[in-house]
């Protein structure tokens, strides 16, 4: 089994380099751990689960001398996709779990 640095995938995100993220989210869906400093995070692998599962994607915005995060869905038969949520946390996974809560069905829907 191949595992993926979890850290390679944050920076690739950062980048936008889409090839690289497409690649290391295939190897996830192949693979269920990924490597972080040494130790396997479940924690990871659902976050990057919930991305390709939802339909999501992760877009960086300016501000200040910061960035934030961009959570953007698609679904199918809509013509454009809906922001979900938007983080102005610099920590992508804390950000990744925020969206999570947020686009989680509530009891009244």
């Amino acid at each position: 089994m191949r595992l993926i640095d979890a850290d390679a995938l944050l920076e690739a995100m950062r980048k936008e380099d889409v090839l690289k993220v497409y690649e290391c989210i295939k190897l996830v869906t192949n693979a269920p751990t990924i490597q972080r400093e040494g130790r396997v995070s479940v924690e990871d692998t659902k976050r990057l689960n919930w991305l390709e599962n939802e339909i999501v994607s992760v877009d960086t915005f300016e501000m200040d001398e910061s960035f934030g995060w961009i959570f953007t869905q698609y679904y199918l038969g809509e013509k454009e996709p809906r922001e979900i949520h938007r983080s102005f946390l610099e920590d992508l996974r804390k950000a990744i779990d925020e969206a999570m809560i947020q686009a989680a069905p509530t009891d009244t829907e």
